[in-house]
């Protein structure tokens, strides 16, 4: 790619940062008005109960911690002379994520 072309698609990259960056601003006082609304609702409404029509539904999703419970595994049940096989497996098994910022150079 030219000089040009990478200057180009930079400044077209902060721009669309910046007006993102503003939509992100506007979404803020909306979100507050919306989490208003969802106080009385939750107030007004019992879990698994309708009212007026509007039903209270609770879904409820578990989170696990994988890197503590495998420290955990790993500490308690994997024996010593087993430990670099497992590591082995666990570098095979992770997943490596790339975050890209540009930005101009002081």
């Amino acid at each position: 790619m030219s000089n040009d072309q990478i200057k180009q698609a930079y400044e077209k990259y902060t721009e669309l940062e910046a007006q993102i960056k503003e939509l992100k601003n506007q979404l803020k006082p909306l979100e507050k008005e919306q989490s208003i609304h969802e106080a009385v609702l939750l107030k007004g409404i019992k879990e698994d109960e309708t009212k007026s029509g509007i039903h209270h539904k609770v879904m409820v999703r578990k989170t696990p911690r994988y890197k503590d419970i495998f420290s955990q595994v790993y500490e308690r049940f994997v024996p010593k002379t087993k430990q670099k096989e497992v590591d082995v497996i666990v570098e095979e098994l992770t997943t490596v994520t790339k975050t890209h910022v540009f930005e101009t150079e002081a």
